[in-house]
């Protein structure tokens, strides 16, 4: 796609183009909101307009468009998600940490946990990138602000998942040191100096 520029502003966007003429119209909404709402409000507000919903869904169509034929749906983290029953995940923790472990009061609390799998669908290579944990804190588990207003617990498996009926494993060779192993390497041989 080649970019039309303006003849009285070398190097700027022409301002008749409609993606401009609709940037305009952008931020003309949220100079309205800005007027009746407070600075750290304003965002939040904009989602909810359906200008903004609709923007932002013709972006991610745009994005995923070109993504080397992959489905839009595989392209998310969320595809590497599975949602379980709390209890499945404290009952596989308890043959590792045995029958009487003390997993404090917020994760027995919360009746589902999100469990993020690297390896099921996201990124071909697995590569659990912190921006995903974050992503799928805030679009699955959060009801507020603080991780305390969870209403889902989010946890990052490496491994096989496996779920049967009322079971839950995770197996296979897959361990943290197979993600930090590489990473190490890397900037051992670079910055001579990784903890």
């Amino acid at each position: 796609m080649l970019l039309e520029t303006n003849p009285h502003f070398p190097g700027q966007p022409d301002s008749r183009d409609p993606q401009m003429q609709e940037l305009f119209s952008h931020v003309n909404e949220i100079l309205r909101l800005a007027k009746k709402l407070t600075p750290s409000e304003i965002g939040s507000a904009s989602l909810k307009e359906i200008w903004a919903r609709n923007k932002r869904q013709w972006m991610s169509s745009n994005w995923h468009s070109g993504a080397n034929g992959r489905k839009e749906e595989d392209m998310s983290p969320i595809s590497a998600t599975i949602e379980i029953d709390t209890i499945l995940l404290l009952e596989h923790l308890r043959k590792y940490a045995g029958a009487n472990a003390d997993f404090g009061e917020l994760l027995p609390s919360r009746e589902k946990t999100i469990i993020y799998a690297p390896k099921k669908k996201y990124r071909d290579n697995g590569d659990p990138y912190t921006g995903c944990l974050v992503a799928l804190d805030y679009l699955l588990c959060r009801q507020n602000k603080s991780y305390e207003d969870r209403g889902k617990n989010l946890v990052i498996a490496f491994g096989d998942i496996t779920i049967l009926k009322d079971n839950f494993s995770i197996s296979g060779p897959a361990r943290i040191d197979n993600y930090v192993g590489p990473i190490r390497a890397l900037y051992n041989s670079e910055r001579k100096g990784f903890p």
